[in-house]
């Protein structure tokens, strides 16, 4: 995987745990490797570092992870195309971390440096070991709440036509967009949610706000991406091939997944007790990012942040579709 250009160096930090770095150029990841250790160090601290051994990757891009897994879902018996949709997005991910939740001696980081570098993260501490911060804490906030939503899957049906002119209905795209949203916000939500609280409890919430701040700011909020999805869709419904129904609907589904999903950061920062860290991601996202978009968008946020308030790390199936089912509901 690592090829004949791999360079490999090892550091020991902590209570007995060592750090191997793989760069496939040599000494580019010194800033990186600091980060790593002063997380490591806050979270030891707090009692949260059961690794003896940590992994981190960094490669131009991820495309040798994921071949790898293209290979290894296909030897188990997927076909080509079921494998590569899996991994559809990966390429773009800052970083990816691989463990085993039953076993956390042995831990793993894949880092996509081509992409920190674009976007102005490569060369931030700060930025990097909140990045490092969230990515470890996901599997030491692993509970009984997150098991119960991985094993649950949303399914939302097209919907028959309606002569309620305050009702759109869900064609069948639209469908598989309000399923990908729900799944964003709803299953996949408790793991975030649960991560990044506990990276503030662990002495990490500058650096996670940092980051915070930093995907907000300087054009970054997505509002230009907006206005070139808004013209496309207009050119669409120009041309008859979209209504003006389905255009609408299409951009606040882009709204919502842009600028809602911040509910995941807030609330993290409200449930660890952070109401200034909070308040001043709220009004970051009232001057970067509400102000531009639909109003509903600020209205489904605020709602979300009090479901996501709301979560509790003991939910077993009933409980956590009853949640979803109510904290999807102003979208729906």
């Amino acid at each position: 995987m690592t090829g004949n250009s791999a360079h490999v160096s090892q550091y020991q930090f902590g209570d007995g745990c060592m750090l191997t770095v793989v760069e496939d150029e040599e000494k580019c990841a010194e800033l990186l490797i600091a980060a790593e250790q002063t997380v490591a160090q806050k979270f030891s601290r707090y009692g949260k570092w059961p690794h003896r051994q940590v992994n981190l990757f960094v490669f131009e891009n991820l495309q040798p992870l994921i071949e790898k897994l293209g290979q290894a879902s296909r030897t188990l018996g997927e076909n080509k195309e079921s494998a590569d949709n899996a991994y559809h997005g990966l390429e773009n991910k800052p970083m990816v971390h691989a463990y085993n939740p039953a076993d956390l001696k042995e831990t793993s980081i894949f880092v996509n440096r081509g992409q920190l570098q674009r976007l102005g993260l490569w060369d931030n501490a700060e930025v990097l070991e909140g990045l490092l911060a969230h990515e470890h804490a996901h599997p030491l906030s692993e509970n009984v709440t997150t098991l119960t939503a991985r094993n649950l899957r949303v399914t939302i049906s097209p919907a028959a036509p309606t002569n309620d002119a305050r009702q759109i209905p869900a064609s069948a795209n639209t469908a598989k967009a309000l399923e990908t949203l729900a799944h964003e916000l709803c299953l996949h939500a408790t793991h975030e949610v649960f991560a990044n609280e506990l990276v503030i409890r662990a002495g990490l919430g500058a650096q996670l706000f940092a980051l915070n701040r930093q995907s907000l700011t300087g054009g970054r909020a997505g509002i230009e991406a907006r206005i070139m999805l808004e013209a496309r869709l207009q050119a669409e419904v120009a041309q008859e091939r979209l209504n003006e129904n389905d255009a609408a609907l299409t951009l606040l589904l882009a709204s919502l997944e842009a600028h809602a999903r911040i509910a995941l950061e807030t609330a993290a920062f409200v449930r660890a007790g952070a109401e200034k860290q909070a308040d001043a991601l709220d009004d970051l996202l009232q001057r970067e990012a509400f102000r531009h978009v639909e109003p509903e968008v600020e209205d489904i946020y605020r709602q979300l942040c009090v479901s996501y308030s709301a979560l509790t790390v003991d939910m077993e199936a009933s409980q956590l579709q009853d949640w979803a089912a109510n904290a999807f509901a102003p979208v729906t």
